[in-house]
């Protein structure tokens, strides 16, 4: 039966989405935005946008599987993808709607049924639908509803006559067609979850190296590896061991250290940071990329020289070249997946 066309549905829309969907999308794109860049003000726009979507999720599916479809004498109460209800007009011993207030004083409007075999459902009524609702309490109370409907049609009533003749397509499908929400509910769900699958991608754990593995890949793009560590250590006693290479052209000097902790290994990368900073007083640009356990830092220094220091977990990677040779150093960072994720730049002119 509830194959055939129905008469009304009593639903939430795509309409009742938007406010919800708008949020959800501006604090989702900001968040990933702002950790593209490496502000760690994602993270508290990340905690509002997962709020945000988790409620368009919850109304997506109120919208798709909590819903009424009234026929011409009896309806059916869909309640979940898995349960629906039919319910002829002459089984039901009462039909009432009734306003309840939440705790936070929002209102809103639920139609409840009672049927003779003590089947008992309610479904909350959206405003623009609230119409609906009313004419089929009072068909199931057995009044006349020829008024009811002669409104409905007149309020609701979108027939093909009424489309016009110069609509695009975009506006047949999504506007004029009954179908143009689930598009739309589509569109959102597949947006939503290249979104997280990006984000979550690019947020991972990044694999520390160990000196072995970078001697390796500094031989295989033709540089000499040599073991500096007891240098390191007479500097530094958190020094675990270290390796370095240096090219006199194209000029490249790349050094790896492993700390015997991450804690050491933040301070090291802290300590670097502070030099460079404080030393190259003119013209200094420095982009900076976070996240977990990854931190890098890139400072673009006067006579054209560029730097770069990263650290992931307990390792730590000093580097400098000329800027028309960075290339290099970005060749050794990738084949590590070392490499930076964004450039979030800041000045320092004086």
């Amino acid at each position: 039966m509830k194959n055939n066309e129905c008469k009304y549905v009593i639903s939430f829309g795509f309409k009742d989405n938007i406010v919800i969907t708008a949020v959800a999308v501006i604090f989702d794109v900001m968040a990933y935005v702002l950790h593209r860049r490496g502000s760690a003000a994602f993270i508290a726009l990340a905690v509002i946008g997962a709020l945000a979507t988790l409620l368009l999720f919850v109304s997506i599916y109120r919208t798709l599987f909590n819903k009424i479809y009234i026929y011409d004498n009896y309806f059916v109460h869909r309640k979940s993808p898995f349960k629906e209800v039919i319910v002829n007009d002459y089984e039901v011993e009462d039909a009432w709607i009734r306003q309840m207030r939440n705790t936070n004083g929002t209102a809103g409007f639920y139609f409840y049924y009672v049927t003779r075999d003590g089947i008992k459902g309610k479904l909350l009524i959206p405003p623009v639908k609230y119409d609906y609702a009313d004419y089929l309490v009072e068909r199931l109370k057995g009044n006349d509803v020829r008024d009811y409907e002669k409104h409905i049609a007149a309020e609701y009533g979108v027939k093909n006559s009424d489309i016009p003749k110069n609509a695009t397509l975009f506006e047949k499908m999504f506007i004029y067609s009954n179908k143009g929400p689930i598009f739309i509910v589509a569109f959102v769900i597949v947006f939503f979850i290249v979104l997280f699958t990006v984000m979550t991608l690019n947020t991972g754990q990044k694999t520390p190296y160990t000196v072995e593995q970078v001697a390796e890949v500094m031989e295989t793009y033709g540089y000499d590896s040599i073991d500096n560590t007891e240098e390191l250590k007479l500097q530094n006693s958190s020094v675990e061991h270290s390796v370095k290479c240096t090219s006199a052209y194209p000029y490249i000097d790349f050094m790896f250290v492993e700390m015997d902790s991450t804690e050491s290994a933040k301070a090291l990368f802290a300590s670097l940071h502070n030099q460079f900073w404080d030393r190259h007083i003119f013209n200094t640009v420095i982009g900076e990329s976070f996240y977990n356990n990854y931190t890098s830092k890139t400072y673009h220094l006067e006579d054209d020289y560029y730097s770069e220091i990263v650290r992931v977990s307990n390792t730590v990677v000093i580097a400098q070249s000329k800027e028309d040779t960075k290339d290099k150093i970005d060749e050794l960072l990738t084949a590590m997946d070392y490499d930076q994720n964004t450039d979030n730049f800041k000045s320092k002119t004086n």
